[in-house]
């Protein structure tokens, strides 16, 4: 009886827990290419490509200006760290069955 009374109790509690939600990085994805190369360094561009959700119920929170991107030899050690800045954000149409009412897209 005691162990059924202490589940009615936590399930009791848990029902008077508010919904909680949250706004965050949706998804994203990373592109490169290869510039080129000569005796000692090869060229790359990366792009990233972050999609959050912006909708004014995030309170207006902004976006990082800078990223950190790490590159690693083959190896898995570091070998070099960069930081990418903002080069452009825009407003785009949530595609499938989620819950934001407006995502932006951030460009590095």
């Amino acid at each position: 009886m005691k162990g059924l009374l202490r589940w009615l109790f936590i399930f009791g509690f848990l029902g008077w827990i508010p919904t909680l939600e949250a706004t965050h990085l949706v998804g994203g994805f990373l592109t490169y290419k290869r510039l080129g190369s000569n005796a000692t360094n090869t060229q790359y561009r990366v792009t990233i490509y972050a999609y959050r959700d912006c909708s004014p119920a995030d309170g207006g929170i902004q976006f990082e200006k800078k990223v950190g991107l790490c590159i690693y030899n083959e190896n898995k050690s570091l070998f070099t760290t960069f930081e990418a800045s903002l080069i452009s954000e825009k407003s785009v149409d949530p595609v499938g069955n989620i819950r934001i009412a407006r995502m932006c897209i951030h460009l590095y």
